[in-house]
């Protein structure tokens, strides 16, 4: 029973309220992107060491919903991280 009042309540283990869906924000129209925006996507693209050209753990989340990918503005989008000399090793 304490299991179904934790799920109800929509607590985690340590007794904080969680929320069970958290919706993503279009990173081009800050348009909240719901459930049903089947269209949207969601990139992660990794950040590069400037030194070795090697993934350092992080990346960068870019989120476009499906109305900015219906009007051809998603290529426009300037927040799209963009290739640097330091990245386009080829050894």
């Amino acid at each position: 029973m304490q299991g179904l009042r934790r799920l109800l309540n929509m607590q985690n283990d340590a007794g904080e309220f969680v929320d069970l869906y958290v919706p993503r924000k279009c990173s081009a129209s800050s348009r909240i992107i719901c459930a049903k925006d089947h269209p949207s996507i969601q990139m992660n693209v990794a950040e590069v060491d400037k030194v070795t050209g090697r993934f350092n753990g992080y990346f960068k989340t870019c989120s476009i919903c499906g109305a900015i990918r219906r009007m051809g503005e998603s290529d426009d989008f300037s927040g799209w991280p963009r290739p640097t000399a330091s990245s386009q090793r080829t050894d």
